[in-house]
């Protein structure tokens, strides 16, 4: 389509997403999709900051195509 725009995600903690998918796979979607930025609304407290960083492994750990490469970020 020859778009060179930022694609920007929904809300990926609204209730239709998040009943259906863990929030790491809902990211790696997200980004395998083309998706450059992703919006999460739930705060973050200083208490989740190590399930953030597992969430970003697993998310790393996914990206088996290196499409990272091809992607903004």
């Amino acid at each position: 389509l020859g778009f060179e725009g930022v694609v920007v995600s929904d809300d990926l903690d609204m209730k239709a997403v998040s009943d259906m998918f863990t929030k790491s796979g809902t990211i790696a979607r997200t980004f395998h999709a083309g998706c450059d930025l992703f919006i999460v609304s739930r705060n973050i407290s200083s208490s989740s900051l190590e399930r953030t960083y597992a969430i970003a492994q697993e998310f790393a750990d996914s990206l088996s195509n290196c499409s990272l490469d091809e992607s903004v970020v």
